[in-house]
């Protein structure tokens, strides 16, 4: 049984392009912004229980222990955004969290593979998501 998914698939354009990305973590929240020459995909996942990035060339193991780095490649990457369940992250963050992990709604653990990054979340629930066309190269400047 596959412990990972593909995380919406009918709103999120398939990974047939190079996607690039930006991510904004504050007081209001993590945003993970990601460019296409023609896409910009927008994930406001809000407050967050935790954030992990890894830059791609430096991950030579399965960093999930899942196996969803093996299934990544034979997909071909098809996706951008998938869903994890019951991988080392979501758990090494449970063990840290303790008897606080009890108080987070809907723990929801998300990966997101780009051209050079692997960007971890744990959330509260799905994020918000904004699809766009970009329409010139200055749109990847805002």
């Amino acid at each position: 049984m596959k412990n990972w998914k593909a995380a919406f698939p009918e709103m999120l354009p398939p990974r047939t392009t190079s996607y690039y990305v930006r991510v904004c973590d504050g007081d209001e929240g993590l945003v993970v912004e990601l460019y296409s020459e023609t896409v910009k995909v927008v994930l406001d996942f809000g407050i967050t229980v935790a954030t992990r990035i890894f830059e791609e060339t430096t991950v030579e193991a399965d960093i999930h222990g899942n196996g969803i780095d093996q299934a990544i490649t034979d997909e071909k990457a098809q996706h951008v955004v998938y869903e994890l369940k019951d991988a080392n992250f979501k758990r090494e963050v449970q063990q840290l969290m303790g008897d606080l992990w009890e108080i987070v709604e809907d723990p929801r653990h998300y990966a997101i593979y780009t051209n050079n990054y692997i960007v971890e979340v744990i959330s509260r629930g799905e994020p918000e998501i904004e699809v766009g066309q970009i329409t010139s190269s200055k749109a990847i400047d805002s």
